[in-house]
């Protein structure tokens, strides 16, 4: 069987890393790169859910997310692990992210795993999310 993984992020040079490293342990990756197209994705009946998705926390806010209320952006991936828990409940959530702030782990949904972004090589990172897979 073959996995699936939704990687959210803006920041597409070192992300290509952990896409590889993916990708050579066997998962299928799909990156999508704005906090706009992750929330046309969730919006989108057909949209299926993945095996797995990782969330970069700090996004531009774009259209749908005001600069204030994502705190310049710091933030938006706490609106967006939201949606993604209301339109796949079951479906194991990563948050990666470089930015060290309590109070935005503590209201991500509930069984919300983070990761240090760059604190862990792309393959012990691919191993990470295998091993949540169960494969």
């Amino acid at each position: 069987m073959k996995f699936t993984a939704i990687l959210i992020d803006d920041d597409h040079g070192p992300m290509d890393y952990y896409i590889e490293a993916l990708q050579i342990r066997g998962l299928e990756v799909r990156q999508i790169d704005s906090t706009d197209e992750t929330f046309k994705w969730l919006d989108d009946a057909t949209s299926q859910p993945p095996n797995i998705i990782v969330l970069d926390m700090m996004m531009p806010p774009g259209s749908r997310l005001t600069l204030e209320e994502t705190d310049g952006g710091l933030r938006s991936g706490v609106f967006i692990s939201q949606a993604i828990r209301k339109k796949f409940p079951g479906v194991p959530l990563v948050a990666l992210t470089n930015y060290n702030d309590p109070e935005v782990v503590q209201v991500l949904p509930q069984g919300t795993l983070c990761k240090a972004k760059f604190e862990v090589s792309p393959f012990a990172f691919a191993d990470f999310v295998k091993k949540m897979l169960g494969a």
